[in-house]
């Protein structure tokens, strides 16, 4: 899972380290959330090649049936799954595309799922 801190200001959730915004709208429909969050989202469910955020390959983990990209966006380093037939080469710049209805939310003090 990819732990993101973000906070909430003007029904728009800020994720620290991706310098992303999101419309809180698109990603939350469980009621009020606190003003700080950790914003999780698993590595299957970002997509390489696709989307115009950019992010350099830092690291490709072969796990047999498939592998792990670690993605550098800033100072952040995410895990991203993609098939094992897939190539990749350390230091190439990559689009990629978060799944922001597949956002969960998690308490920062306590880290319980939120929702």
């Amino acid at each position: 899972m990819n732990l993101l801190e973000g906070f909430l200001e003007g029904g728009k959730l800020y994720l620290r380290g991706l310098a992303l915004t999101l419309d809180l709208e698109k990603v939350w429909k469980g009621g009020e959330l606190p003003s700080r969050v950790l914003g999780g989202i698993r590595p299957e469910n970002i997509l390489l090649g696709q989307g115009e955020a950019v992010g350099e390959v830092y690291l490709v983990e072969d796990l047999g049936a498939d592998k792990i990209v670690r993605l550098r966006v800033g100072e952040t380093l995410l895990r991203v799954r993609v098939p094992k037939e897939a190539e990749f080469s350390i230091g190439e710049k990559v689009p990629y595309l978060l799944a922001y209805e597949k956002f969960l939310f998690f308490d920062p003090t306590t880290e319980r799922r939120l929702g």
